[in-house]
């Protein structure tokens, strides 16, 4: 998938089963739609920014579950928001 930025040491490779319907929903949200997320950063006193477009297949309360480049991947959400 183009528009992947991303480190995979960041990204954890083992995605829970899901728990019957979403287990924490976002109404404009769908299974397997493509979303970019952004992380902010700080380096030598400068602020940085790494993007990821991916296949949303859900989140709950610590983490984002996606598909990247085929590829199952979890996030925590504190570290990465939606971009539009």
């Amino acid at each position: 998938m183009n528009g992947v930025h991303m480190s995979t040491s960041h990204a954890q490779r083992a995605i829970p089963e899901a728990r019957g319907e979403e287990h924490a929903a976002v109404p404009y949200l769908r299974r397997l739609q493509q979303i970019a997320l952004i992380r902010w950063w700080m380096r030598d006193g400068e602020w940085g920014y790494t993007t990821i477009v991916a296949q949303y297949l859900r989140r709950d309360d610590e983490f984002w579950y996606l598909l990247v480049s085929g590829a199952p991947a979890r996030l925590p959400r504190e570290e990465w928001a939606i971009f539009s």
